[in-house]
């Protein structure tokens, strides 16, 4: 699979997170699933990706524990990333 095609998959994954159609533990394994799926990509961006992996497992846990969660902020800075990483690897 393309480079491309896994951060689409991603995204769309991401996107059925935030409508509840996946579980916190489901899209942090699936995220750095797709990430370390990536042709070309240095070690930092895995570093980096297992950080905002921590921030969607962080989020789930306070939104089980109906705490305020940061879900919009979290989603809109990986979508920026992603947007980077598809800029510099997409074509690998």
């Amino acid at each position: 699979m393309s480079n491309q095609s896994l951060l689409d998959n991603l995204e769309k994954e991401l996107d059925q997170y935030r409508v509840g159609n996946f579980s916190r533990d489901r899209i942090a394994k699936r995220f750095m699933d797709h990430i370390e799926a990536l042709e070309g990509i240095p070690y930092s961006v895995i570093r980096e990706a297992g950080r905002f992996r921590y921030e969607l497992e962080m989020d789930g846990i306070y939104f089980e524990e109906e705490c305020e969660s940061k879900s919009d902020v979290i989603h809109a800075e990986i979508k920026a990333w992603l947007t980077e990483i598809r800029n510099k690897y997409a074509t690998c």
